[in-house]
């Protein structure tokens, strides 16, 4: 079976936009935070309601990912979306602390630090695909908060199935907000072993020491099968979406709805 996974789904966004894009192809989200669970579902179904659809291939699987199979104390920080099987440090750097991009946060190093701790259920990539039959993984996305490359790494022979996809790294060690966290470096490293070709590397926000790292597996790179052809989100419609998800669309975005519909064959 041919797959989209994406590996720390947060509020859902980019699996479902994937789901939304592909309909024939299944994509499987992965988020630890059962509390995030209802707000996920909500964005689905915000998406069905807009466009009077069912996204039958979008599944939500409630565990963390890593490079081990078992059960591990999860690091809720206060800011939802930095949460962690890793560590975060006790003091940030001043990259971070000092950022005129982050203005917009209040108490950096506190957003950053351990509100609780929970305790997830963890799965390999392998684990999961071994068991649902995922021979193909079209687009791998990943964002697990300083253990993108573990996640890869418990993919094992799997490795070799991943057609594209982004993982989200610190510039290094000193600027990482997590305790051994995965740094540029060490994906480039990484990557080369395993065959893998970076497309592009973007700044998640500007001036912040984090990067966003699009690779292709290089087996597979120019390769002409339209059967494993998938479509990804223009900046356009990931703009649309977030309005959607916020509940801001605006009257240019009626236009662009009815330009998704008769693009994705849901209106004749």
């Amino acid at each position: 079976m041919d797959a989209i996974l994406d590996v720390g789904a947060n509020d859902g966004f980019d699996g479902i936009i994937f789901a939304f894009l592909n309909p024939h192809i299944k994509v499987y989200a992965f988020e630890p935070l059962k509390g995030l669970k209802k707000e996920i579902l909500n964005n689905v179904k915000k998406v069905q309601l807009s466009f009077n659809i069912k996204l039958k291939n979008y599944k939500l699987i409630n565990h963390a990912v890593s490079d081990f199979n078992g059960y591990r104390p999860f690091n809720l920080t206060h800011a939802i979306a930095s949460s962690s099987l890793l560590n975060p440090k006790r003091k940030l750097h001043s990259q971070w602390t000092n950022s005129k991009d982050l203005l917009f946060i209040k108490d950096v190093s506190k957003q950053f630090s351990i509100n609780k701790r929970l305790k997830v259920k963890v799965i390999t990539l392998k684990k999961f695909c071994d068991e649902n039959n995922v021979n193909n993984i079209l687009y791998l996305h990943v964002d697990v908060q300083g253990a993108d490359l573990r996640v890869l790494k418990g993919l094992k022979n799997y490795r070799r199935k991943i057609h594209k996809g982004v993982i989200e790294v610190a510039k290094n060690k000193k600027l990482s907000i997590y305790v051994n966290g995965n740094t540029l470096s060490e994906v480039r490293k990484n990557f080369k072993k395993w065959n893998y070709k970076i497309i592009r590397i973007e700044s998640v926000l500007k001036n912040i020491p984090e990067f966003n790292v699009y690779f292709e597996n290089m087996k597979y790179f120019g390769v002409n099968d339209k059967s494993k052809k998938i479509s990804l989100p223009s900046n356009r419609k990931e703009r649309f979406f977030r309005r959607l998800f916020d509940g801001k669309l605006n009257w240019k975005d009626l236009i662009f709805k009815n330009f998704y519909k008769i693009e994705l064959g849901l209106k004749k």
